[in-house]
């Protein structure tokens, strides 16, 4: 009864697909794209670390870049098991937009950033066969960790971010999806205000009609992403969207939105592969 479902659920999930894709998904591309133009905002989300461990000893690796109009956005993501049902993970994002004539009242300012985290989880597979031999595996996860990043453009901040992400996803041996919902504490510290003065940071909302500035608090955001995988076993081309919305009162531009194109890589794919030559 168990597969008869998730064999629903594959249909319905298609069925999203197809309805998004005539219009809202391509209304939501046309609002990513048009929401990463600003080069003046004090976060963005990074790529969500999506790995669906199945097992023990599996290590998994990914690499995307978003290349946006305001400067490209690199991830590095890494996933191990080192024993059945426990994951770790690390991630590693850059950013960086570099502008030839800066105009800081228009928000055209060169920025850079950077961030490393590490975390670990609990994750869940259930592998399902068709009457081909055909696998299946649906996996949820759970992982949280710590985070700590660099921030520079009109103003220079270190920030900190706790997550925690719980995500349900399906494999085979051509395609992966994967839900992912991370909920961020950002909390930023060593401000800087690089030379401007409080009425410049009022201006940008970094302090408040109360006098609070951007480092005086923490702020929580929700983001759900979806990641898609397609390819042969020992490489999938990986597509990823993730948005941002703030579940604390932020007064400061941030971007809500990314999407992210890159390379997955499995290892004991490559292993099961080597050993089968290996048999030959």
């Amino acid at each position: 009864m168990l597969k008869y479902g998730y064999s629903i659920f594959f249909i319905a999930l298609l069925i999203f697909f197809i309805h998004m894709s005539k219009l809202q998904l391509f209304i939501c591309l046309l609002l990513m794209v048009y929401c990463t133009g600003c080069s003046r905002y004090y976060y963005k989300p990074n790529g969500a670390n999506a790995p669906l461990l199945t097992d023990a000893k599996q290590l998994h690796l990914a690499g995307s870049v978003e290349r946006g109009g305001d400067g490209p956005m690199v991830d590095a993501q890494a996933a191990w098991s080192p024993v059945k049902h426990l994951g770790i993970i690390a991630d590693l994002s850059t950013f960086r937009h570099s502008e030839d004539s800066p105009d800081v009242p228009s928000g055209k300012v060169s920025a850079s950033a950077s961030m490393a985290e590490a975390g670990a989880g609990y994750y869940y597979a259930a592998d399902y066969y068709n009457k081909q031999g055909g696998k299946l595996s649906l996996v949820f996860d759970v992982y949280g960790g710590p985070g700590i990043g660099r921030l520079k453009s009109d103003i220079n901040t270190g920030f900190t971010r706790l997550f925690v992400q719980p995500g349900l996803g399906v494999r085979t041996k051509f395609a992966e999806v994967s839900f992912n919902w991370r909920i961020s504490d950002i909390h930023y510290f060593r401000f800087d205000a690089n030379g401007h003065d409080d009425n410049y940071l009022r201006q940008q909302n970094l302090i408040t009609g109360t006098g609070r500035r951007i480092d005086h608090g923490s702020y929580v955001f929700s983001e759900p992403s979806v990641t898609l995988r397609a390819g042969y076993k020992l490489v999938k081309l990986q597509v990823q969207f993730v948005w941002a919305n703030s579940w604390s009162n932020v007064p400061w531009n941030y971007n809500n939105s990314m999407v992210n194109i890159g390379l997955a890589f499995k290892t004991e794919e490559w292993k099961e592969l080597f050993h089968k030559k290996v048999k030959h």
